[in-house]
């Protein structure tokens, strides 16, 4: 069974982040870490960078950046806006697939795999 949750930690005069825990974490940290990197213009959607991602009893977590920004259900645009704006960023996601090695999408494991972004 795969589950994903998240909160968000806010320390004093640090950056604020966001936490997500669950079954399957560590692959879906690679491959937002791979495509943080390569979206460094502003063409690109806002991702997230991930600081780190680990499993400790059980549990895996990835820490990134929390990125503010708001909901569709509070940003009130339009939703023929919202779907441009999400087949945009799909758009973007595709021009990126001849940059993308096969081990980063399928990839399918029963190994604990320990990831640091940069690391690699």
């Amino acid at each position: 069974m795969v589950f994903t949750n998240h909160f968000d930690i806010d320390l004093e005069g640090k950056p604020a982040l966001f936490v997500k825990y669950g079954s399957d974490i560590l692959v879906e940290a690679s491959t937002q870490s791979f495509f943080h990197a390569l979206a460094q213009d502003e063409s690109a959607p806002g991702i997230p960078k991930v600081y780190d991602a680990f499993c400790e009893e059980g549990y895996c977590f990835s820490v990134m950046e929390k990125i503010e920004l708001p909901t569709l259900s509070t940003c009130k645009i339009s939703e023929d806006d919202a779907v441009q704006s999400v087949a945009s960023i799909v758009k973007w996601l595709l021009t990126q697939a001849p940059s993308v090695p096969p081990s980063i999408f399928g990839r399918i494991s029963s190994e604990v795999v320990f990831f640091r972004p940069g690391s690699a």
